[in-house]
């Protein structure tokens, strides 16, 4: 259940997450230009010094833990003495139940529409330590607890909760914890302020490792902070100094660089649950895996008139919205450059000038999403020498909640041409036409072909064709349990050994496979390594058994080029010889009985939608 709490939660938040795109200036210190140094310039200090370039890692969306404190910084408490988190969210069960008790039971009482107002502020209420207010500040003090040291200088704890967001432990030992930084911010703060509190950091990793520049890491949500930092510290603006010549490299790893469409969806209204036949028939069982009683709720859905349901639902996603999203711009940051003038103008049609602030930051980010390519363009010129790869996934469905889900290539939760700076996509479940040819707007070398071995990817329209990489089938929220994706940005980041995807083919071809290895490595190769080592009891033909699949298991990890069902099938054989020996308990067979269920509820459920539509049960009855 908490794989489908998490999910669900995270649906919530995409909804609450809904507008989109971020970046204008507030406040900053001036600072002295820094000189420029050309790329020959660069390239000839790093050849003569071989010293590695120190890397920030930006994290994606609630991965580091925020805390709620009073105005003197001291933790806020609940009413069992816990402390307050932002991320995660922490909600007051006694209060949302209390506040919707007794609207809903005279809802189902009453059938009539008594819950909505209810819905509207135990929504509000859910969601209120994460609110921003009109200047897009944390409502609340939030404490985000960045460490201004490498990894190598954090303790133990501070240590493990960096490599337990991101895990760059191999990572670490290539490049020296002493050159790895972790960059901490609130995922529900303003971008412009995150990105400006990003500069500051990059001047004191500059400062600490002396260096004159140093290597972005930016994951998902990363992205939009890289995305403001690009545009505010370009040059045009009179608050900000132009700073592209601290960054040596970007490494874009599956990174939101144009918002994620179940969010555009959203905030323009393009959502099925406007569609009665998935309200009623597909959104539950999407979301809960088909169990048995996810088509019981369908069913039970029905206990509400058409009309009420819709009004609370509405009430309970605008409530998250209005708290949440509508001041939060780092949310803002995460609507497609494509869907934000249709949402600006839905959302604050009826605001104020109060709302002016707000107004202004998101206009902004819309500017840094309008011009990622040409700053990115500017920081690979000769001028600065930067160099900018990118890691995307591909070849998922979008999390079932607008009509992108239908058609749209992702990872899940963001749309491949997000995470590729727009390469172009076949459909979901569909190839490239047979007559297809490659777009080429950027890449022209007629001898490089870009288009990937299942012809699904376009590679040659992204904004990098030629230093783009992509994976298939890798789920957005399993990349931290993906070693070769992990590994790989690590490759780029250690040295520039790897310039572009015609470096090393063999080993790192531009279109691969995926494979997430995190129980592998946590648990199956350690207990298999115990078990060889201590237990006695095994036969022969067991040992033998285990210290092959070992052995195999340990072979794929050093192997860069993935196929996908082979690596399942060889960590498959290595629990199996686990199981054998009875380290590991066999999987249960599926409940017959749970199977029988959901056949029964499915069709029913099915049933009532064909034979009754949108109609709840007391409209049955009404005739």
């Amino acid at each position: 259940m908490n794989k489908v709490f998490k999910r669900v939660i995270s649906i919530m938040l995409v909804l609450a997450m809904s507008i989109g795109v971020v970046s204008q200036v507030l406040a900053a210190d001036s600072a002295d230009p820094v000189q420029v140094v050309s790329d020959v310039e660069k390239a000839a200090e790093t050849l003569t010094t071989g010293k590695q370039v120190p890397v920030i890692i930006i994290h994606g969306i609630s991965q580091i833990d925020t805390v709620i404190t009073d105005e003197n910084g001291k933790p806020l408490l609940n009413d069992e003495g816990e402390t307050i988190t932002g991320w995660p969210l922490t909600v007051d069960i006694k209060e949302l139940v209390l506040t919707v008790l007794f609207p809903v039971l005279l809802t189902l009482i009453t059938q009539k529409d008594f819950a909505s107002e209810a819905g509207y502020k135990a929504a509000c209420n859910a969601v209120k330590y994460n609110a921003c207010d009109l200047n897009g500040d944390p409502v609340y003090p939030t404490f985000v607890d960045r460490q201004y040291c490498s990894v190598a200088e954090m303790d133990q704890e501070h240590r493990d909760i960096v490599y337990d967001a991101v895990p760059f432990q191999d990572v670490a030992k290539e490049i020296g914890e002493d050159n790895l930084y972790f960059f901490a911010y609130n995922s529900s703060g303003d971008v412009t302020q995150i990105a400006e509190d990003l500069n500051d950091y990059i001047e004191m990793v500059k400062e600490q490792t002396d260096s004159e520049e140093v290597s972005l890491a930016p994951i998902s949500m990363g992205g939009t902070i890289v995305t403001a930092w690009l545009e505010m510290f370009s040059g045009r603006y009179d608050l900000f100094y132009d700073n592209y010549d601290s960054v040596h490299k970007i490494v874009f790893v599956i990174a939101a660089l144009d918002g994620s469409a179940i969010l555009g969806d959203l905030f323009v209204n393009d959502t099925l649950l406007n569609n009665d036949e998935f309200l009623y028939t597909r959104l539950l069982p999407e979301l809960l895996d088909e169990e048995w009683y996810s088509y019981l709720i369908n069913l039970a859905l029905r206990i509400l008139p058409h009309d009420v349901l819709i009004s609370v639902v509405d009430s309970i996603f605008s409530g998250v919205k209005d708290t949440l999203v509508g001041n939060c711009t780092i949310f803002w940051a995460l609507i497609p450059k494509a869907n934000f003038d249709e949402s600006y103008e839905l959302y604050f049609k009826d605001k104020g000038p109060e709302y002016d602030t707000i107004r202004t930051k998101v206009k902004l980010y819309n500017t840094a999403q309008k011009n990622l390519k040409p700053n990115i363009d500017r920081l690979m010129s000769d001028e600065f020498g930067g160099i900018v790869h990118a890691i995307c996934s591909y070849g998922l469905p979008l999390y079932t909640v607008g009509s992108s889900s239908l058609y749209i290539n992702a990872d899940s939760i963001i749309h491949s041409a997000s995470t590729s700076l727009f390469a172009t996509f076949a459909n979901l479940g569909e190839t490239l036409p047979v007559d297809y040819v490659a777009k080429n707007p950027v890449c022209t070398d007629p001898t490089h072909n870009h288009i990937s071995p299942d012809r699904v990817v376009d590679a040659s329209t992204s904004y990098l064709p030629e230093t783009t990489w992509y994976v298939q089938g890798l789920n957005h929220e399993r990349t931290g349990r993906s070693d070769s994706v992990i590994n790989f940005a690590g490759v780029l980041l250690k040295d520039d050994t790897i310039k572009d995807v015609h470096s090393d083919p063999e080993n790192y071809p531009q279109f691969n496979g995926s494979r997430t290895t995190r129980d592998l490595r946590n648990h199956d190769i350690p207990n298999a390594e115990k078990a060889l080592a201590e237990n006695q009891t095994m036969t022969a033909e067991q040992r033998a058994e285990l210290q092959a699949a070992l052995d195999d298991c340990k072979l794929m990890l050093t192997e860069t080029v993935v196929d996908t069902v082979d690596c399942e099938n060889r960590m498959q054989r290595l629990k199996n010889a686990l199981i054998d020996i009875g380290v590991y308990a066999a999987p249960e067979e599926p409940s017959e009985a749970a199977g029988v269920a959901r056949e029964i509820f499915k069709w029913l459920s099915d049933t009532a939608y064909k034979s009754w539509g949108t109609k709840g049960f007391s409209e049955l009855l009404a005739g």
